[in-house]
Order: C-alpha cells, then structure tokens, then sequence
C-alpha cells in the first residue's frame, strides 16, 4: 500500500510540474501534457533550448545524429542511476524515466547499441516466416473491424512467433504495454502504471526463463537458437541475447503495430489503396511521423552542446522526426535511437510494410467507418488506439 501511494505522489507531481510548466507556455511541456499534438511548436521555439521542465531540447538533425551517438549521453543517469529525487534551485524532478521500464525498453548506450548491431547481423534471420503470417491473418478479417485491435497488433505478435517461440503472456499483453514507450517520458494515470509494471515484469521474466531454458535445451531451429548461436561465434553474452529479444518482444511489437496503423490511416485517408504505395507510405512515416518522434537522454559529464554549457546528470531530449521539405539521409532517424537496437529495425521496418500490402491484396475495397482515435496520453508515440473500417470488397 505504501509502495502504491508513494507511486501515486509521483506520477502527480510530475503531472503537476508538467501542467504548471504548460501554464507558461512552455512547448515540450504542453506536447507532454498531450495539448499540442505535433513536434512544430518545439522545432519553431529554436534548434536548441530549455525547457521549464529542466530538460535541453535538441530539434536541429545535425545535432541530433552526433548525440545519438555521442558517449557522453546514455540513457541512465551517471553511474546507472534512475532515482528522481527533489533537486536544483527549484522544486523540480528530471522529466525522464517517468516509470522504471528499462528492464522491457532499455536505452542502451551507442557502444552496446554497436554491439547488438553486430549480434542483430550475425544472426541472420530468415524473414519469410514472419511476412507469411500477415498474409494469414489478414485471409481472416471480414466485415466491419479496427485495424489496430483486430490486426495490427495481433500480426505483430504473429509475425515474431513465426520467427521464435514466444512465452504465453506475450500476446495478451501486447494491449497493456501500448503505453510503454510514452511513459518513459509522460506520467500515466496510476492504474496504468501499475498495470504497465506488472506487465512489464511478467514479460521480462518470461523472456528470461526462455532464454535460460534454450541455452540448457538447444536444438530448436528459430530465431533464438541463431541468436545464441551469433552470440557465441561473436563473443556476446546470454544477457545480450536476452536483451535484444526483449526489445522485439516490447519495443519492436509495439514500433511494428504503430507504424503499420499509422501507414494504413494515411492510405486510406489520402484514396491510395494500393500496395504499390505500401512500402513509401512506411518509410514516410517512420521520416517524418516515427513511431518514437523523441527521445530523452542523460549527460553523464558537464559538456558544451553547440555553444552551451550542458551539466552533468541533465535530461537531454533529441527530436527524431524529419522535415518533410529536408533532404534525409538513407537511414531514418528514428532508427538511430536506442530503442530501436538490435533487431528491431529490421523487423519492424519488414513488418509493417508486409502487413499494409497484405491488407491491400486481400482487400481491394476498404472504407472508413469513422476518424482514426489516438491514444490518451501519447507524446511520444502518437499511436492510434482505434481505425475502424468495412472491409468492403475481397480482392480477385
């Protein structure tokens, strides 16, 4: 109970500090806040500049990419910590780590970003699989339907079974986690949270018991069994394994889900229901509308960022999605987050794009049934919560 009322005092005095910082007009706050639904308002406030809230946001690209992959950032503050205690010549609390969810969607510095870019590579998986399953799941929708309940989310978790064996609390707990990636940033309500961590936690060990049990029982042909297989060959741990799974479990789901959701919104939205469109209409999202559209990072040392003074143990917040007028370079930006380490580019990237053109085949007539629903509460991802459609017509 003390545990509980302590989370609560928390999460409102985050909230509060976010609504009062919005009260001033602060833009990151108010886009925290979910008042201000796009990323213009922080990008027209300068390509570098604080926040009330504490935090330096960072929209110029150019900065952003040397961040990204600068070490004196991490997703920890130094010496690992994630404590949130009262400091500053304010009452103020860093806007980061909101919720302790690194064990399910860790940050992890560039060096190991390097180092499950690697395992990721060695690997080698086989993606056929997991582009067959959206065909399968998509044969049986019929009628009126939300994409997103009914098939974004399900072929996600479709798709990653095919390519490994999956604890059994994976797929029921792919709605509860919806949230995990924004609350890294923004308090949710208490049920939420609580229900985020339980969650979180249950998938976690699930995925750990996995992978123990499939280094002491080998012989399985399947995603994991490759990943152990690099990580030997590449000199990589188990809990680089571990780590990396997880992340396709949680992030790349929920990445795959709303990047395939978004796209078909899109589609529809702009009569190009086509599959031709499938592929660009993914790859303009994941530019300019990424399912992470920021990212909050921690100085670890005092350093000079582009002509500021940025202390130590301060939340740095990197903007990540593109221009749409801008020249952008072969690799969305999105991708050089933490977030998305390992495997989860490819996979979700592949996806999505596969589960928007199966749809497309399957289904030559599809016609809104009302406006696509965002998630409450959704800063950092923007994910829709709801895309009702009649699937109207069967392709020949």
């Amino acid at each position: 109970m003390e545990a509980r009322a302590e989370l609560g005092r928390h999460l409102t005095t985050l909230r509060s500090l976010q609504w009062m910082a919005g009260e001033m007009g602060d833009p990151y706050a108010l886009l925290l806040r979910a008042e201000d639904h796009t990323t213009m308002s922080l990008e027209q406030r300068g390509p570098v500049w604080r926040s009330e809230l504490g935090a330096w946001i960072v929209t110029d690209r150019r900065l952003v990419r040397a961040l990204l992959a600068d070490s004196r950032l991490a997703g920890s503050h130094p010496g690992g910590a994630r404590a949130h205690a009262v400091r500053g010549p304010r009452w103020n609390r860093p806007c980061c780590h909101v919720l302790p969810l690194d064990g399910v969607a860790p940050q992890p510095t560039p060096d190991r970003v390097r180092r499950l870019a690697v395992l990721a590579a060695a690997a080698g998986p086989d993606w056929g699989p997991a582009e067959r399953a959206c065909y399968r799941l998509a044969e049986t929708l019929t009628g009126t339907v939300d994409l997103v309940s009914a098939y974004c989310e399900p072929v996600a978790v479709a798709a990653l079974g095919e390519l490994m064996e999956l604890p059994e609390s994976v797929a029921p707990s792919v709605a509860d986690l919806a949230p995990v990636l924004d609350a890294l940033s923004s308090p949710p309500s208490l049920e939420t949270a609580e229900r985020l961590l339980t969650t979180a936690a249950r998938v976690r060990d699930d995925v750990a018991a996995l992978v123990v049990q499939r280094v002491a029982e080998p012989g399985a042909e399947d995603l994991l069994s490759a990943l152990l297989g690099a990580a030997r060959r590449t000199g990589a741990s188990v809990e680089d394994v571990r780590e990396l799974v997880t992340g396709l479990v949680v992030v790349g789901t929920r990445m795959a889900a709303d990047l395939a959701a978004a796209a078909l919104a899109g589609l529809l939205a702009n009569g190009l229901w086509t599959a031709k469109h499938a592929e660009r209409a993914v790859d303009d999202i994941l530019r300019h509308a990424p399912p992470v559209r920021f990212t909050t990072l921690v100085s670890q040392v005092d350093f000079d960022l582009d002509g500021l003074w940025v202390e130590a143990d301060t939340p740095v917040v990197a903007l990540l999605a593109e221009p749409t007028d801008g020249a952008g370079e072969a690799e969305p930006l999105v991708w050089r987050c933490g977030l998305a380490a390992g495997l989860v580019p490819a996979f979700v990237r592949r996806c999505a794009t596969t589960s928007v053109r199966a749809l497309m085949n399957t289904f030559s007539g599809v016609i809104p049934m009302g406006q696509p629903i965002c998630r409450p509460n959704a800063p950092v991802t923007q994910g829709l919560l709801s895309l009702p459609v009649s699937l109207a017509t069967r392709a020949a």
